[in-house]
């Protein structure tokens, strides 16, 4: 312990002062009460990365998903070139061979290379929408609004009622004597060459529908055939 004279000087000079201990505190703040990375800063931070990647790899993305849809459309096409070898030959399939090459040649190759284009515009949109995790979050909320509206608009726009046409059209006819000899044959089709499917007798009576290429059209069996009209007359 230090002691002093009556003029207050030290009488024990060899006394040196002992230093203070290093206060140490137990307490460990929490990261989002400190600026720390929380939770919402790592989820921002991970869609800033999407996005700037995005940004980055516009061309390299561009030029690999056209690339990887020309080898799509060439896979699709042998396999309809050995579909129609199966369907319809070796010849059909030479043909569409050479034929499906020159276009998958010219035709992709030339579209490849305007989708390398076109597609980077998309894709560096999708970079920015990724900008941050509140741009992200202000597109979904503006799609969402956008769906909603217009499956609203949908659901309760106003509906012209359905309305279903009972009137059932009868085919107007005209009967017709048959003047034939002893009988007129009934054809399948309105030309002479067409199977014969039955007779009429003469004196018969029968309902015409139409004329067509010199026959009359009827209905004999319950099916559409044909007479010649010249062995027929209008009966009343």
């Amino acid at each position: 312990m230090a002691e002093f004279d009556q003029y207050g000087r030290l009488k024990n000079n060899n006394y040196r002062p002992q230093p203070l201990s290093s206060f140490t505190s137990t307490y460990t703040p929490s990261s989002s009460s400190y600026g720390g990375p929380n939770l919402w800063s790592r989820f921002n931070s991970f869609i800033e990365d999407i996005g700037e990647w995005l940004r980055d790899n516009t061309e390299a993305l561009s030029n690999n998903i056209a690339i990887g849809g020309f080898f799509l459309a060439c896979a699709i096409a042998i396999i309809g070139a050995i579909v129609v070898w199966i369907d319809e030959g070796f010849w059909s399939f030479i043909g569409y061979s050479i034929i499906g090459g020159l276009v998958m040649y010219y035709g992709g190759l030339l579209i490849t290379g305007i989708m390398m284009y076109v597609l980077r515009i998309p894709i560096f949109i999708l970079g920015l929408v990724f900008y941050n995790a509140y741009v992200l979050l202000i597109a979904i909320a503006i799609s969402l609004g956008v769906l909603f509206y217009n499956v609203n608009d949908w659901s309760f726009s106003s509906k012209k009622p359905h309305v279903v046409n009972t009137t059932t059209n009868i085919p107007t006819t005209t009967r017709y004597k048959c003047i034939a000899n002893t009988f007129l044959n009934v054809r399948k089709a309105p030309y002479s060459s067409s199977r014969i499917i039955g007779t009429i007798q003469r004196n018969e009576i029968v309902d015409v529908y139409d004329f067509s290429n010199g026959f009359a059209r009827i209905k004999y069996k319950n099916q559409d055939a044909y007479i010649s009209e010249r062995y027929i007359v209008r009966a009343y």
